[in-house]
C-alpha cells in the first residue's frame, strides 16, 4: 500500500465478486468511470493530490487537523494543474479547429450552393389526350361485345361489334342503282358520239356477272335506238330522192316546153309574115298563138313544181337536223340528270360506307378498357352515346396540378418541374423532371374545398419510368415543384430576418 501524507486517511474500495459474467465485464467500465471522476474531482479542486482518493469531508478535516502540511507538498500543485492544463490544450485546440473548419466550409457551401426555389402544386397523372371514349355516331343495335371492364387492348383490336343488316341492305341497293346509271351513262356518251359500242369504265368488270347484265342491257338499248335513227334517215333519204328524181322530170318538162315554144315562136314569126302578104289565114296565125301560151303555162307549170319539190327537199332536210338535233338535246339532258343522281348516290353510298366501316368498334390506342356501359347483345345505343372508355397506356404522360393564385405569378411555360410520385416512395421512384407546358389565363374552383387555383399542365418525360419496374395509371396523385429560381442556402436563411428589417422599420 502506497504510504499517504500524514493526516490522510486512505479511502476505502469496497471489494465485490462479480456475481455473474455481465457484472465481471462491467467493472472495468465502472472503473474507468471513478477513475474519470477522480480526475474531474483533482481538476476542479487543485489542492488535491492526483493521487488522494479520499473523500471531500476527510480532506477538509485533515487540512484543518493537521498540523503536519509541509511546503513541498503545496509547491507540487501547480506543476500538476500545469500538467493537466497542457494535457487538455491539444484535443481543445483540435476541437475548435474542427468546429471553425465546420463552420467555415457551411458558410462557403451555403453562399455559393444553389437551392432551388419554386412553387408546390398537387395534381394527378393524366394522358396527353385524356382517356379515350369510344362512341358510335349513328347508334344502333349491338351485336357482339369482345372486351370487359380491366381488359388490355392493343391499337386497332375489335371492343363491340355493331349490327349494320339495314345499312348495309340500302348500300347494296344503291350500289345497284349506281351501276345501272353508269351503263346508262356510257350508253348515252356512246349515242351522242355516233359510236356502235359502249365505253365500259375501268371500274368496272365485265367478269361480274351482275356488271355484264346492266351493260349489256343499254348495249341493246343503244343498238335499237341507232337502228332507229338509221331507218328515219333512210326514209327521208328516200324522200329526197324521190323529190329529187321529181325536180329533174319537171326540169326536163320545163326545158321541152321552152323549146316547143321557141319552135312556135319562129313559126308564128314565119305566118304573121304571110299573113301581112296575104298569103297564109288569119286562124293558123291564132292557133300558133294559142299554142304558145299553153307551151309557156306548161313550162310555168313545171318549173313551180320542181320549185316545190326543191323546197320539200330542204325541209325535210330541215326536219332530220331538227330531229337528230333534239334527240341530241334529250340525251344530254338525261346525261344531267344522271350525273346528279349519280352525285347523290355517290353521297348517300360514303355515308353508308362511313355507317358499315362503323360495324367493328376499335382500339384507338394501346390501353385498358373502362367504364363499359354496354353489357350484353342487342341492347340499343343511342347515336352518340358513349360506349366504353380505353385509358392510354403509352401516351405521353402530363400532369395535371393547381397551383395556388399567391404563386402564379411566378410560374410561366417552359419552366423546369420536379415531379414525386405519391403512391411510390422516394426509394422506389426519385423525383422525376418535367416541362410546364400550359397555364391557364383564369383561375378555376375545386368542385369539393370550393377553393380557387390555377390550373397547370407539367410534361413528364415517359423514358424516365421506364428505368423503374412501376405501372404508372392516368389518375395517380402527384406532387410538383415549380422550379421558379435558384438561390443560395444563406441568402434563403437570410430572407425572413430581412423581411423583419423591412417591416419593422416601417412607422405605423
Amino acid at each position: 500500500m502506497p504510504l499517504l501524507p500524514a493526516g490522510r486517511r486512505p479511502f476505502p474500495l469496497p471489494l465485490h465478486r462479480p456475481r455473474s459474467l455481465h457484472s465481471a465485464h462491467r467493472a472495468p467500465r465502472e472503473r474507468n468511470s471513478r477513475e474519470t471522476e477522480t480526475m474531474t474531482i483533482a481538476a476542479r479542486h487543485p489542492l488535491h493530490g492526483a493521487g488522494d482518493l479520499s473523500p471531500p469531508g476527510d480532506r477538509q478535516r485533515a487540512k484543518e487537523g493537521s498540523p503536519h502540511r509541509t511546503a513541498s507538498t503545496d509547491s507540487r500543485l501547480p506543476h500538476r494543474q500545469r500538467s493537466i492544463s497542457e494535457a487538455i490544450r491539444a484535443p481543445r485546440r483540435t476541437g475548435f479547429l474542427i468546429l471553425l473548419g465546420f463552420f467555415a466550409s457551411f458558410g462557403v457551401w451555403g453562399s455559393i450552393a444553389p437551392l432551388a426555389g419554386g412553387a408546390i402544386a398537387s395534381g394527378q397523372i393524366s394522358p396527353d389526350s385524356g382517356v379515350r371514349t369510344v362512341e358510335h355516331l349513328e347508334g344502333g343495335l349491338v351485336q357482339d361485345i369482345h372486351v370487359r371492364d380491366g381488359d388490355k387492348v392493343r391499337q386497332g383490336d375489335v371492343l363491340v361489334t355493331m349490327d349494320v343488316t339495314t345499312p348495309r341492305s340500302e348500300a347494296e341497293a344503291l350500289e345497284d342503282r349506281r351501276l345501272t346509271r353508269m351503263a346508262e351513262q356510257a350508253r348515252i356518251a356512246a349515242e351522242i358520239a355516233g359510236e356502235p359500242a359502249l365505253d365500259v369504265p375501268a371500274m368496272f368488270d365485265l367478269s361480274d356477272p351482275v356488271v355484264a347484265a346492266a351493260f349489256e342491257a343499254e348495249q341493246r338499248t343503244l343498238d335499237a335506238r341507232l337502228a332507229l335513227h338509221n331507218a328515219r334517215e333512210r326514209v327521208l333519204g328516200q324522200r329526197i330522192a324521190q323529190l329529187s328524181e321529181t325536180i329533174a322530170g319537171h326540169e326536163l318538162q320545163a326545158q321541152s316546153a321552152l323549146e316547143q315554144l321557141d319552135l312556135m315562136r319562129e313559126e308564128l314569126a314565119d305566118k304573121v309574115s304571110l299573113l301581112d302578104k296575104g298569103l297564109a289565114a288569119k286562124g293558123e296565125v291564132l292557133r300558133l298563138r294559142r299554142g304558145i301560151a299553153e307551151a309557156e303555162g306548161l313550162r310555168g307549170s313545171h318549173v313551180t313544181a320542181a320549185s316545190e319539190a326543191q323546197k320539200e327537199i330542204g325541209e325535210t332536210e330541215l326536219n332530220l337536223k331538227a330531229q337528230e338535233a333534239e334527240d341530241t338535246e334529250k340525251l344530254a339532258v338525261r346525261a344531267a340528270q344522271i350525273r346528279s343522281e349519280l352525285a347523290e348516290i355517290d353521297k348517300t353510298l360514303s355515308a353508308l360506307t362511313a355507317v358499315l366501316d362503323r360495324e367493328f368498334l376499335r382500339a384507338p390506342v394501346d390501353g385498358v378498357v373502362a367504364n363499359l356501359k354496354v353489357r350484353n347483345a342487342g341492347a340499343i345505343v343511342q347515336p352518340g352515346e358513349a360506349i366504353l372508355d380505353v385509358v392510354p397506356a403509352r401516351e405521353r404522360l402530363l400532369i395535371d396540378a393547381q397551383i395556388s393564385p399567391n404563386d402564379i405569378d411566378a410560374v410561366e411555360v417552359g419552366m423546369a418541374a420536379n415531379v414525386r410520385l405519391s403512391a411510390f416512395s422516394g426509394r422506389t421512384m426519385p423525383q422525376i423532371e418535367g416541362v410546364v407546358t400550359m397555364v391557364s389565363a383564369d383561375t378555376a374552383r375545386s368542385e369539393h374545398s370550393n377553393a380557387t387555383f390555377y390550373p397547370i399542365r407539367v410534361e413528364v418525360d415517359a423514358t424516365e419510368f421506364s428505368d423503374h419496374d412501376i405501372e404508372l395509371r392516368s389518375g395517380m396523385l402527384a406532387s410538383v415543384l415549380v422550379v421558379t429560381r435558384e438561390r443560395s442556402m444563406l441568402s434563403y436563411l437570410w430572407e425572413p430576418f430581412q423581411a423583419i428589417l423591412q417591416n419593422g422599420m416601417r412607422e405605423g
